[in-house]
């Protein structure tokens, strides 16, 4: 079996003051039928039960759903399979709701070779112990290549409360495939190598790029993710991020700054990967290449510090990480020396 999932796949539909409601689909091969497939289609409350539907599913033009109906008889609900079972004739290649008729109040239902429609809640109403979090309601059986549409309510509440009609937008089926969307990225903006020590306890600085196709300000934030790494808060407001113009191309850009502690430890030792969520539920994804830097290793960057030692000593050579080490140890030694000579002339 196939389970889609993902950011189309698992969607919120529906909001009211108490409940939110979200849809799953499943998918498998048809037993007994080869070149069709069967979607399962659940649906799932946050806070109250649901207690009933009101669904209409519509194949699209030059579709058609497989409808199995042996000597004319409906097979909306599946209390006929029962029967057609006792008969040895297999009947589970149809599209149909996953109920039995003779257990539910049914406002209206009906079914043909483009569409299935069903009005109906739980015989025992609101205090029927059926109601549940999540419902398996329907499948939908259809040739590979064709495609339809399930639309309509469902209606949620408490044990023995007044149920609520909550509508939900059109769900294609099958479910396009995710998209994902291409960040343009950069580690240590302003720095071409992007040295990192991947034992720092730091954060490491990163920009997302604005663009015409991706306005940085609907990126949900908490989303993000770089190599394992999380967003560190910034300073006392708790902001994840900043908002700025960063590379001077007048649109606004996005700069983050990631918890070097949580690195993955299977993280790439010359590329890391960005990814996460627009606000929409779209996803992101964008890649960046880094130095890696030995811990304990005093580092900066090479073209940072070309322009500082070029412009102090026209052009002079940049020295290597660790002859930058020696140096700094020098100097140190030297502060030590001359403080214990000025402690001694004082005595």
């Amino acid at each position: 079996m196939k389970q889609v999932v993902g950011i189309l796949a698992v969607l919120a539909i529906a909001t009211t003051a108490n409940a939110a409601i979200t849809h799953s689909v499943t998918s498998s091969a048809t037993a007994g039928l080869a070149g069709y497939t069967t979607w399962d289609v659940s649906f799932t409350t946050d806070t109250d039960l649901i207690s009933g539907f009101n669904i209409v599913v519509t194949a699209d033009t030059g579709s058609a759903l497989n409808q199995v109906n042996p000597a004319g008889i409906a097979t909306i609900f599946e209390d006929a399979n029962v029967f057609f079972a006792f008969v040895n004739m297999d009947v589970s290649a149809d599209t149909q709701f996953h109920y039995a008729s003779s257990t539910l109040t049914i406002a209206s239902s009906s079914e043909s070779a483009t569409d299935l429609s069903g009005a109906f809640t739980w015989s025992g109403g609101t205090n029927d112990a059926r109601m549940a979090a999540t419902v398996n309601v329907l499948q939908i059986c259809m040739a590979d290549g064709n495609h339809a549409v399930l639309s309509g309510s469902i209606s949620v509440a408490s044990q023995g409360g007044i149920p609520i009609d909550m509508a939900f937008p059109d769900i294609p089926i099958p479910l396009p495939e995710p998209i994902t969307l291409s960040l343009l990225m950069d580690i240590r903006p302003g720095s071409d190598s992007n040295p990192v020590n991947s034992k720092s306890n730091g954060a490491l600085p990163v920009a997302i790029y604005g663009t015409d196709d991706i306005d940085v300000t609907e990126i949900d934030l908490e989303t993000l993710m770089l190599e394992g790494m999380s967003l560190r808060e910034k300073g006392k407001s708790g902001k994840l991020g900043t908002f700025e113009d960063i590379n001077g191309d007048s649109i606004v850009d996005l700069l983050l700054h990631f918890e070097m502690s949580e690195l993955s430890f299977n993280a790439s030792s010359d590329e890391y990967t960005l990814s996460g969520m627009m606000l929409d539920g779209m996803a992101l994804e964008g890649s960046d290449s880094i130095r890696s830097v030995p811990h304990g290793v005093v580092f900066a960057d090479p073209d940072t510090l070309a322009a500082s030692w070029g412009n102090a000593a026209g052009g002079a050579t940049i020295p290597e990480p660790a002859s930058l080490s020696l140096l700094a140890a020098g100097g140190l030694a030297m502060l030590r020396r001359r403080s214990t000579q000025v402690l001694r002339c004082r005595r």
